[in-house]
């Protein structure tokens, strides 16, 4: 008798994965497992919650499959015991779950729209579109449109920004999701009139 584990399917997976690509410690990971010849089952998760009681399939049922829901960030061994029969207990190679932070997010990307590698020309008054890449979906948008430290304005998506006076520029861009927060500098903005 051979037992082999597997992920079968993530339920509920987000829109944009975690940081990390893991589920969330909130979302159910349905596992399944395989060993011909098993007639009962029993399954550890690794994280304390001890292992399920026995769980009674006709002889010869050769696949379980069970969900279950991580209390938090970590990696856990799930494992899968399987009975026989005639030939007593075999257990599965453990399974290393990664389970991600919800909360993590970082910035990967944050620059003016037609800018060059150096430094960029717009025109007073003009409105500055900028591109916002992370690794999850940011909850809030906080947005320094000079660089000196101090956010000038909070959005819940990506903006755009009028200089109103002529100047060198660098904006910094910070997200948050959760207790997670990323900031990015964009290079120099050169405005001219």
């Amino acid at each position: 008798m051979t037992t082999a584990l597997e992920v079968l399917r993530f339920e509920g997976w987000p829109g944009v994965p975690v940081a990390d690509e893991a589920p969330s410690p909130d979302l159910e990971v349905t596992f399944m497992a395989e060993a011909w010849g098993a007639h009962e089952w029993r399954w550890t998760f690794g994280d304390g919650s001890g292992p399920t009681g026995w769980m009674e399939h006709p002889c010869h049922h050769h696949r379980s499959v069970v969900t279950h829901t991580f209390p938090g960030p970590g990696t856990y061994p799930v494992v899968a015991t399987a009975r026989n029969c005639r030939d007593g207990q075999r257990r599965s190679e453990a399974l290393l779950v990664r389970v991600g932070d919800p909360d993590a997010i970082s910035l990967t990307r944050f620059e003016a729209i037609g800018c060059g590698e150096v430094f960029c020309a717009f025109a007073r008054g003009e409105l500055v579109r900028f591109e916002v890449e992370a690794s999850a979906v940011p909850e809030r948008y906080l947005w320094d449109w000079d660089g000196d430290g101090v956010v000038d304005e909070v959005t819940d998506e990506v903006v755009g920004h009028r200089y109103g006076e002529f100047g060198v520029y660098s904006p910094v861009v910070t997200v948050e999701r959760g207790e997670g927060v990323s900031s990015l500098g964009v290079g120099r903005l050169l405005l001219v009139q």
